[in-house]
């Protein structure tokens, strides 16, 4: 398991929700959970490499983000940002921040129109006073080989 990132009380931090794999992606669809209590969501940006915005909200009383984007006229395969989310931290603690895989709010990645998500990797998030460990955030999902 990855170590938890590290942010102040009261910083802005931005989170790159990226793709990873060797299949052709030509959409994607995000549904992240957090803490609201420890952290709220301020903005979440599609990226121009799928620039199709399906779904953009955010419910901070709920703690969680749903972003759903494509590309419909071609794919793109490799290390592909989905959209980049930015974050305060509003309480001391740990947030964990995960991907739903049920339905109806199921995270996926998909080709030609079918589901090609293998998994996704969950991290958390410690919001500290004092000294930082790394403020690097990093939340995969990961394609099918």
């Amino acid at each position: 398991e990855r170590p938890a990132a590290s942010v102040r009380l009261g910083e802005r931090f931005t989170a790159t929700l990226v793709i990873e794999g060797s299949t052709s992606v030509d959409g994607g669809a995000a549904s992240l959970h957090f803490d609201p209590a420890v952290l709220q969501a301020v903005a979440v940006t599609g990226t121009e490499m799928l620039p199709l915005s399906l779904q953009n909200v955010f419910d901070n009383q709920a703690g969680q983000i749903a972003h759903a984007a494509g590309e419909p006229t071609r794919t793109a395969t490799g290390r592909l940002r989905l959209a980049h989310v930015e974050f305060k931290a509003v309480g001391l603690g740990t947030s964990q921040l995960s991907f739903d895989r049920m339905l109806p709010t199921q995270s996926d990645i998909t080709s030609e129109g079918r589901s090609i998500l293998a998994s996704t990797e969950d991290t958390s998030l410690v919001v500290a006073d004092g000294t930082l460990r790394s403020n690097a955030l990093y939340l995969p999902a990961v394609t099918a080989p």
